[in-house]
């Protein structure tokens, strides 16, 4: 164990060395370990050490190509090369939205209030025919024709605009 403590402060120092951070160079000692282990579990390795000298430079370069990497794909290119897109809507979508909105309700306020209250339990509470049913004391049958009903006048107002 005391050979492993001295093995891991050489690699830390090492690392450090080199321009890596206490805290990186920690955290590619551990992934070296853990290869280590996995390698290990399928073969035996002769020289430990020699190994996790060896992965943790892997390690390393691996963890500052990928740095590199990310700082190319967010800092080279300039602003206006970028395609940025806004997928909010654009304010005559939003006065669109309300006008049909707008259109939907008074569509429904000519429903009858029975109707209505059935639409409204089943599409904004989420309830099912048959609790919509035992709650009204009405057959489910009835229920099917109260939605039906509802949804048909909304459909014909979706489909005349």
């Amino acid at each position: 164990m005391d050979g492993l403590k001295k093995l891991r402060q050489a690699l830390l120092r090492r690392l450090v060395r080199r321009g890596s951070l206490p805290q990186d160079a920690e955290d590619a000692i551990h992934d070296a370990f853990v290869r280590l282990c996995l390698a290990q579990e399928k073969q035996t390795v002769r020289n430990p050490a020699a190994f996790l000298t060896d992965v943790v430079m892997k390690v390393r370069i691996e963890r500052w190509r990928s740095a590199q990497r990310r700082h190319r794909l967010f800092v080279d290119a300039p602003v206006e090369e970028l395609d940025i897109v806004d997928l909010s809507p654009r304010p005559e979508e939003y006065l669109q939205a309300d006008q049909r909105l707008e259109r939907v309700w008074r569509r429904l306020s000519k429903l009858g209030p029975r109707t209505r209250e059935v639409f409204f339990l089943h599409r904004l509470q989420g309830l099912s025919y048959a609790q919509i049913a035992a709650s009204m004391g009405i057959s489910v049958s009835a229920i099917e024709k109260h939605i039906a009903r509802a949804a048909l006048l909304i459909s014909d107002e979706m489909h005349s605009e």
